[in-house]
């Protein structure tokens, strides 16, 4: 088997042998041993003298294989594999700016940037350059450029991420996402915002932060520890309140934490943790939850849900449809 997930990796299998390939890894503990082989496998690949511009392609050809590989494991199992710490992906690039030919120069200027990623249903954590360290949410990505932690130290993040912040007064750390920046010295602290959420959220755990932003008037306020900043995209509208700082920043350590959340919230907080997309009947929408997820499956979810609230979750492709059970 592993001469043939190495075949499938280099894109070299045929379509018999993806079916047989993807037969064998909803049994069991199977999709585990594929990713101890596809690991294998990226050692092999990796080692070999390869330009950067190839690496590069390499790696979002593996991203688009295993996508589609998720994809059709879901369209035939409800049991979806326990969250827990990916590997992480650093993607460089390169933005070449103005040409020599188009003003007369003797030169061009480049700026490299790098992304890291954390893959769907997964999390990832890295140091950054300063020694800051970052923990990614479930296909969140942090993009920043080569200045970083010698010129600057912005981040552009898409998704949720819980940043501990190594102190440094001549650089403040700035966080940029959905057109609104934090802005930190040394602290610790969440932010989520997801492109597509309307509320954009900062929870501060220690230190204090700065929140403003161009496009927005209304934003221009100091967060104090304990308290969670939040801003509506679509009305507009700015709140602060104090929370429970673990109830927003567990999920680093593998805890979700369901507090009086409707099943409409809980389905977006799902479908980040396992990859698996939800459609929520109308009727049961507003219905309530509290409970905390370590190291259950999604399967074991939906049962417990099913137990203690009249509802029934019903695989339908790729989509788990929720609706009343009478």
């Amino acid at each position: 088997m592993k001469t043939l997930i190495k075949k499938y990796l280099s894109g070299k299998s045929a379509d018999e042998e993806h079916r047989d390939l993807l037969g064998w890894m909803r049994e069991g503990r199977h999709l585990e041993k594929f990713q101890d082989v596809k690991k294998e496998w990226e050692s092999e690949m990796l080692s070999e003298d390869m330009p950067g511009q190839s690496k590069d392609a390499w790696n979002i050809m593996q991203k688009v294989i295993l996508e589609d590989t998720q994809r059709e494991l879901r369209k035939s199992t409800r049991y979806l594999k326990v969250f827990r710490y990916a590997a992480v992906l650093v993607a460089f690039f390169t933005v070449v700016g103005i040409s020599a030919k188009m003003l007369g120069l003797q030169f061009n200027t480049s700026q490299q940037y790098s992304i890291i990623k954390a893959d769907a249903g997964q999390i990832a954590n890295v140091v950054l350059p300063d020694s800051s360290e970052v923990w990614l949410n479930s296909g969140s990505y942090i993009k920043y450029s080569n200045d970083f932690a010698s010129s600057n130290r912005n981040i552009e993040l898409y998704g949720e991420a819980y940043f501990s912040v190594k102190k440094n007064k001549k650089l403040p750390f700035l966080v940029t996402g959905s057109s609104i920046h934090v802005k930190v010295l040394g602290t610790k602290f969440n932010v989520s915002a997801y492109p597509e959420d309307n509320l954009f959220k900062v929870t501060l755990e220690e230190g204090s932060v700065k929140m403003y932003s161009e496009k927005y008037d209304d934003i221009d306020k100091e967060i104090k520890p304990g308290e969670l900043a939040s801003f509506n995209k679509e009305n507009k509208t700015f709140f602060i309140k104090d929370v429970n700082v673990d109830l927003h920043t567990s999920w680093k350590d593998g805890i979700l934490n369901i507090y009086n959340l409707s099943l409409e919230e809980v389905a977006v907080k799902l479908d980040k943790r396992y990859n698996q997309k939800f459609e929520v009947d109308e009727d049961v929408k507003k219905l309530q939850y509290t409970y905390t997820i370590k190291n259950e499956s999604l399967f074991d979810i939906l049962k417990l849900m099913e137990t203690i609230t009249p509802i029934e979750a019903i695989q339908e492709g790729d989509v788990i449809r929720i609706k009343k059970n009478n």
